[in-house]
């Protein structure tokens, strides 16, 4: 995370932006329907945001008994970010997932993990929001007095899906699919969240909505319906005065500028240098919640309460024309760019080996050094002479030639040894040497020193299967997976327990038959067989058509199938 005194710095130049007639790369606009946008730069909104933001970077943020409602919140998303600022400030947050798997519930548990605070708390839910039984499930399990039993304060609707490569010529069920995400279902949400206020008569504690403007409304182009979605977002300004649910929701848009390392965005890092050589500025994530986190401060929400905000974060982004035009140049050059050097470095390699001969050339070459694991098998220790001298007067007692002596001892766990399951006790996950010692004792890798089909001498560790050489650094992405699959506590596997399934197990009860039941047919043998095992109880004879029967007296015993067994893991 950024440190506060860094986020000052940001913020003290901010405000002496202030002073230069250029506007603020981060401002706060008020409505003017004159103004062909509805909307102009504002002054004093501009300083009270710029002094909430530093006093942020200074004090920090609270958000003690504050619930929160966040979409979009996936690894290395602005959403995330603004969650590790909502716990560290106390909030209770309830986050979506498409993804509702172990690898993402780790994930967000990390975070709470090193982020949560006193009082705060995280709910983590599976989400589909193109779906309406989930937009209207969730928001009703948030409500429900024996779901949460929250009333929300935020709502911060950042779900998105990328629709790169989709021209008007392209619109596909995907392009439809993040319109019914970003769009109708996000308004689907507020509209509940309206409603189950307005049944609790929650009009005293309005939800702050932030919506995740954008300027791209088709600048950079072949995005599907992103820039739809984004621009129909700001027709909420409007409707916040029209319609009847300015009690229990407040708005403030936040247009959010280009942000580096997002999903959204990831294409476009390699040029974001060069966009900001000509006078605008790009955000990290974590810089870009720290201003989301500026709009959810009290002084700010106050302003909601009397008018929409409008949040420009754009970075001045509006003062680059034709966007598209210079992206795509700036790839260009910087293609264009590594292509040369590569020829260059190319030539003066050849150069150098021609003059100073292939062996010098060897000895300047880049060597590539890859991790080794450092496995460490450390010995007992073992108590001295002198500590065990006052045994002495012991001598003679026993008889050693009779006596078990146990020299060694060993762990075997559902997680290996003693040392791979403190790592996973310890930490949750596995080293890569204690991935290296599981993947060895479970049989996926073992270690040669020797020659290779190809007459090449190796030492070091090779794949069970296949053996091919295996390097210490790859068996943790190689294998981890695997090992996490077919280790600790969990369901009896039939594949690795030679074909033994509780499933099919079968438990017997004994029944006494109470009364004589009535005779059924049967085989000769099996007639027999009855005859033998139950002796008088059991009565057999031949029909007049050539079958046997059989007639269980009472007192007879019977077996049968009891209940599942309940031994699974």
């Amino acid at each position: 995370m950024t440190t506060g005194s860094e986020m000052t710095e940001v913020s003290d130049r901010l405000k002496a932006q202030q002073g230069i007639s250029r506007m603020p790369f981060l401002h706060l606009k008020k409505k003017n329907p004159s103004e062909p946008s509805g909307w102009e730069f504002s002054n004093e909104l501009t300083a009270s945001y710029l002094d909430v933001l530093r006093e942020i970077a200074e004090k920090g943020i609270t958000f003690v008994d504050k619930c929160v409602l966040l979409t979009g919140a996936g690894k290395d998303s602005i959403g995330s970010e603004v969650l590790k600022g909502l716990i560290a400030g106390g909030a209770k947050v309830i986050v979506t997932t498409s993804r509702f798997s172990p690898q993402v519930t780790k994930y967000f548990q990390s975070i709470y993990e090193t982020y949560g605070s006193k009082g705060s708390e995280l709910v983590l839910v599976p989400f589909n929001q193109g779906s309406k039984l989930d937009v209207d499930a969730l928001v009703e399990y948030i409500y429900d007095p024996k779901g949460l039993n929250w009333d929300l304060d935020f709502v911060i609707p950042f779900a998105a899906i990328p629709e790169n490569g989709r021209e008007i010529d392209s619109i596909d069920s995907k392009s439809e699919l993040a319109h019914r995400i970003m769009l109708t279902n996000l308004l689907r949400m507020l509209g509940n969240v309206k409603t189950h206020k307005q049944k609790i008569g929650s009009d005293t504690r309005p939800a702050q909505v932030i919506l995740p403007l954008s300027p791209n409304h088709g600048t950079f182009g072949a995005d599907g319906l992103y820039g739809e979605s984004k621009i129909s977002l700001e027709t909420l300004f409007n409707r916040w005065y029209s319609e009847s649910w300015s009690n229990y929701l407040l708005i403030a848009g936040a247009v959010i500028g280009w942000t580096r390392g997002t999903g959204l965005m990831s294409a476009n890092n390699m040029v974001a240098e060069g966009i900001e050589a000509l006078g605008t500025r790009t955000f990290s994530s974590v810089e870009m919640s720290f201003n989301i986190l500026g709009l959810m401060h009290p002084s700010i929400v106050e302003l909601c309460q009397i008018e929409p905000v409008w949040a420009d974060l754009n970075g001045g982004l509006q003062f680059v024309t034709n966007l598209q035009e210079v992206s795509a140049k700036l790839r260009k050059e910087i293609r264009e760019t590594a292509e040369i050097r590569r020829a260059i470095d190319a030539e003066n390699a050849l150069d150098f080996k021609i003059v100073f001969g292939e062996e010098a050339e060897r000895k300047h070459k880049p060597h590539k050094i890859t991790p080794r694991a450092n496995m460490k098998f450390d010995f007992p220790t073992l108590k001295s002479y002198e500590s065990l001298k006052h045994l002495s007067h012991l001598k003679g007692m026993l008889d050693l030639e009779q006596v078990i002596v146990v020299t060694g001892f060993g762990e075997v766990s559902p997680w290996g040894n003693a040392r791979t399951r403190w790592e996973m006790e310890a930490y949750g996950e596995f080293s890569l040497e204690g991935c290296i010692e599981m993947a060895w004792i479970m049989g996926y890798i073992k270690h040669h020193n020797g020659n290779l089909k190809n007459g090449n001498f190796y030492s070091g560790w090779m794949d069970a299967k296949t053996g091919e050489p295996v390097e210490d650094k790859d068996i943790k992405s190689k294998y981890e997976k695997q090992i996490l699959e077919h280790s600790g506590i969990r369901f009896i596997e039939p594949e690795v327990m030679h074909g033994y399934n509780p499933e099919k197990k079968m438990l017997m009860q004994e029944i006494v038959v109470d009364h004589d039941l009535e005779p059924f047919e049967c085989s000769k043998e099996e007639a027999e067989h009855f005859k033998l095992e139950q002796g008088d109880k059991a009565d057999i004879y031949e029909s007049a058509s050539g079958d046997w029967c059989v007639i269980l007296r009472k007192g007879a015993t019977l077996y049968c199938r009891a209940s599942r067994s309940c031994h699974f893991v």
